[in-house]
């Protein structure tokens, strides 16, 4: 999502997010596991514009763990490539 777009979405009269802020907002909405995957342009703004920056630094922590979580599970995912590879290859001897 690009600031126009979040910006589009605020209220009239809704405080711009510094450049700073919008990097957080951006963060969050990418990555935290309760913003929905459709709706969430719509959700973030609401969040923002309803309960400030306040809302989007308390589920900041959560969606750092969230995206740590979804590298580990890549990372599983192509080990397990890996693993079934060789095991298919150790069959074919």
């Amino acid at each position: 999502m690009t600031d126009t777009e979040f910006l589009n979405r605020l209220p009239e009269g809704t405080r711009a997010p510094t450049e700073k802020e919008f990097e957080a907002i951006q963060f969050v909405y990418n990555y935290h596991p309760s913003i929905h995957p459709v709706e969430g342009k719509n959700q973030i703004a609401m969040l923002y514009s309803t309960f400030g920056m306040r809302i989007i630094a308390d589920m900041y922590e959560t969606t750092k763990r969230a995206q740590e979580i979804d590298e580990e599970r890549r990372k599983l995912r192509l080990r397990l490539q890996e693993l079934e590879r060789e095991a298919e290859e150790l069959a074919m001897i």
